[in-house]
């Protein structure tokens, strides 16, 4: 009885995130989107850097992402 509960509890945990990303990413593939080059100035410096924001009239949501020098890596490389 318990290894059934636990299999179980080990199937929902494994399909849910999966479930979970179709989702976000239908979601996302029919929302209208602007996207663009812009460069930053601070200073004496300039960052060229990726915009995508919704395209709406009203506020939206937005997730801004900072990575380190050398881009996004693999752990443990």
């Amino acid at each position: 009885m318990n290894r059934c509960i636990v299999l179980a509890t080990a199937f929902m945990l494994i399909a849910w995130p999966a479930y979970a990303q179709d989702w976000a990413k239908a979601k996302l593939e029919k929302s209208p989107r602007h996207q663009e080059f812009v460069k930053v100035k601070h200073g004496d410096s300039e960052v060229q850097t990726f915009l995508v924001h919704p395209e709406v009239k009203d506020k939206a949501t937005a997730v801004v992402v900072i990575h380190e020098i050398f881009g996004l890596t693999e752990l443990g490389s």
